[in-house]
Parts: structure tokens; C-alpha cells; sequence
């Protein structure tokens, strides 16, 4: 993937989970020479764990057709350099947004 392309903006509509503003761009392009853009719902963090939902869509042109729109996923990633829970109220802390993302992810996957 090439992260180097210049955004595009697009009159294609984000789903209605998406935060990020209407219109948002493309940035990438793909490997297969379709462009790429992420769409991002609600995230989490937690210590040192981030919790969200993305999908990705590739398409021929900013103008359409979409070539491809993923299912969106649920991703967790660590900052490895932060020490990790340490108590009981931050595991709960860290459940809670990890049950709260699943929920999310529930919800824009049948939208």
C-alpha cells in the first residue's frame, strides 16, 4: 500500500457510524492501484490499550464506483512501552471498554 498519495476528497457517502468528517478522503492507494480509505467508528482507550472499529473501501476513482467495502473490524492494539493493568478497577476499566467496542461493532455491522 502507498501512503504517500495526497488525500482525495469524495462525494461518496461514509456509512452513518463513521466520525470522521463527510467526505473524507481517499489516501492511499492499494497495491492493485484502487483507491483506499478507512472508515472510523468510536474508539477506546484504556491504559495502554486502544479499542476501535474501522472497515476499509477501495474504489476506481474519488467519483466512484466502490470497488470494495470490507466488514467493519474490531482492533485492539498496546503501547508496549506503558506498564499494563495494575489493579482490579483498571481490568474492569479495560472489559468495560473492551465490552463497549464489541457492542459497537455489533451495531455497525448490521447498519
Amino acid at each position: 500500500m502507498n501512503d504517500n498519495a495526497s488525500e482525495l476528497s469524495t462525494s461518496l457517502p461514509c456509512p452513518d457510524w463513521c466520525t470522521l468528517p463527510a467526505g473524507h478522503g481517499f489516501r492511499s492507494m492499494a497495491d492493485d492501484g484502487l483507491l483506499l480509505r478507512s472508515h472510523e467508528g468510536r474508539d477506546w482507550s484504556v491504559l495502554n490499550v486502544g479499542i476501535g472499529v474501522s472497515a476499509d473501501e477501495t474504489a476506481l476513482s474519488d467519483a466512484g464506483p466502490l470497488a470494495t467495502a470490507q466488514e467493519p473490524k474490531l482492533w485492539v492494539c498496546t503501547d508496549d512501552s506503558s506498564p499494563g493493568c495494575t489493579t482490579g478497577s483498571e481490568v474492569r476499566r479495560l472489559a468495560a471498554a473492551l465490552l463497549n467496542a464489541a457492542d459497537e461493532w455489533d451495531r455497525v455491522a448490521t447498519s
